[in-house]
């Protein structure tokens, strides 16, 4: 059991290559009009792309975005390459400490997804800092973006945070000529779906109908499923009545058990892959290192558990994450002798524990490093052999590592 275990983790490690993603797409290169059709790697971008790969004739060749105006992969994304005056200002709370304005970049040239193509357009970017910015433009005319940022205001001996939502005054003057959608403007939030109806909604004010916009398809849910294997760290204590003095077990036990399973990966919509739930089923299988010779000591140990993944987006293809969650756990034991037959003990415990982890993905592997901390204040297995009891204390908090596969 232990070497098909080696080798399942063997298989998974070796497996880290994965397949680039080539679907049928388009590009327009820079001071051209001509489309030009073939197959681009759809890597799915967690943040928008600053370089892509796109094949023709069998040919792959890379590309900046300042090689090109346009490209997308067809009936799924299309995004345009703009210059535009970027809001950078930080949106969390400790990096506002070292900020005292608005920070703005002039003329970036970024790659925008396009949400609503039409006369006027609205357009998505996510930056390297996993902030979300919105872009809208009127008849061809320049970029410009609506703009929600924090700043800390001091109030005698405390600081606030403060949202300054910009974007509401902007959408109020653009919408002057459309009563009704200035009344909806006031409480619009900068969320996808409810800008882009809105938008929409701005066009036909405009004399737009159905046929003179199109609207970027409809982002799902998606759920990914993969195989795990992987070791875990466990310590205990062995404690020992008195009339005992031989016991088969040893005081103090490290052990590194291995482990396999099944999870499944659930990615809401339009978060770009940034948060996930992971839900996972374990086996771990344990030996505890004995002192009497003949004696084996086992336990099967089986983990339901349910982590919400905070997944940090960068430009490259390795993905840190981490992730805090729920962990059951369902434990069976049993003590063996060559000399005796084997005396089952505790039918059954269940244990609760909280998990903290952390870890890394490249393109369809997932490496990760769990603290398990049990919530009750001890666990006490209790061992019946020769009409005797002994005990075995675990400890609290214990360590995991694993390697997923994913299947896409």
């Amino acid at each position: 059991m232990r070497k098909l275990l080696q080798l399942l983790l063997f298989c998974i490690t070796t497996s880290t290559i994965a397949q680039t993603n080539f679907v049928d797409g388009f590009i327009i290169q820079a001071n051209q009009t001509d489309t030009l059709k073939g197959l681009i790697d759809d890597q799915n971008w967690g943040i928008n792309p600053i370089k892509i790969t796109f094949k023709t004739n069998n040919i792959e060749k890379d590309f900046s975005i300042n090689e090109l105006t346009s490209f997308g992969s067809t009936n799924k994304e299309h995004y345009v390459v703009k210059k535009v005056d970027l809001d950078i200002t930080p949106n969390q709370s400790a990096a506002l400490l070292k900020v005292s304005k608005r920070l703005i970049v002039k003329d970036t040239t970024i790659a925008l997804l396009v949400l609503l193509k039409a006369e006027n357009g609205l357009f998505y970017f996510t930056d390297k800092r996993d902030k979300e910015h919105f872009f809208y433009n009127v008849r061809g005319s320049k970029m410009k973006e609506l703009v929600q940022h924090k700043y800390l205001k001091k109030n005698e001996d405390k600081t606030y945070e403060v949202q300054n939502n910009l974007y509401i005054k902007e959408l109020d003057s653009l919408f002057r000529d459309c009563d009704e959608l200035k009344n909806r403007a006031k409480n619009t939030v900068l969320q996808q779906n409810s800008l882009t109806d809105l938008f929409i909604d701005f066009n036909k004010c405009k004399g737009c109908n159905y046929t003179c916009y199109i609207k970027k398809s409809e982002d799902k849910n998606k759920i990914v499923w993969g195989i795990v294997a992987g070791t875990s760290i466990i310590s205990r204590n062995g404690i020992y009545p008195n009339y005992l003095p031989n016991s088969p077990l040893n005081e103090y036990a490290t052990t590194f058990s291995p482990v396999i399973g099944l999870n499944l990966s659930i990615y809401s919509r339009r978060n770009r892959g940034s948060r996930s739930l992971f839900l996972e089923i374990l086996y771990e299988n344990e030996t505890l290192g004995l002192k009497t010779p003949g004696y084996s000591f086992t336990q099967n140990n089986f983990y339901l558990s349910a982590t919400y993944r905070r997944h940090i987006l960068l430009q490259n293809k390795i993905h840190p994450f981490y992730g805090f969650g729920l962990n059951i756990k369902y434990t069976t034991s049993q003590i063996l002798s060559n000399q005796y037959d084997s005396y089952s003990f505790d039918s059954g415990e269940i244990n609760n524990q909280i998990l903290a982890e952390l870890g890394f993905e490249y393109k369809k592997i997932q490496f990760n490093l769990r603290a398990k901390y049990q919530i009750i204040e001890k666990s006490i297995l209790t061992l019946q052999y020769f009409n005797s009891s002994d005990f075995i204390e675990n400890n609290r908090l214990n360590f995991q590592t694993t390697v997923t596969y994913q299947f896409r």
